[in-house]
């Protein structure tokens, strides 16, 4: 199984657990609307954003996670807390940004899936 892309964040067993918790805390006076989702590693998260947000197929996601954490290891240490940062919100920031351009390139349709599945950018070679 993938690692959490989001180990920071509360994580639950299930959908329902995660409902559960927000209920409990909405109880108490929070009128924040929190969404349950499914990160990559299987957990259950809450977040802000509406639901069918991270619309992103769950290996197309893994992928992205791999790729932010690469990307994230070629910072040194050093550079990541003198920015005030953390690794885990480095890794956080830069899956973002890969997110959402994967949104953009698939709604601006430029990407397609190939015979073997794999999605790649439409017209070139593979």
């Amino acid at each position: 199984m993938t690692d959490c892309p989001t180990p920071y964040k509360l994580s639950f067993r299930s959908k329902a657990a995660a409902a559960r918790w927000h209920r409990r805390v909405s109880m108490r006076g929070k009128d924040t609307r929190l969404y349950p989702y499914q990160c990559a590693a299987g957990h259950w998260h809450l977040t802000h954003g509406q639901p069918g947000w991270n619309d992103i197929p769950r290996g197309v996601d893994a992928e992205l996670t791999d790729i932010a954490r690469r990307a994230a290891d070629r910072f040194p240490e050093a550079m990541v807390t003198a920015q005030g940062w953390t690794r885990d919100e480095l890794i956080d920031a830069i899956l973002t940004r890969l997110r959402n351009k994967y949104r953009h390139m698939r709604d601006t349709n430029q990407l397609e899936r190939d015979s073997d599945g794999r999605i790649g950018f439409k017209g070139v070679d593979r």
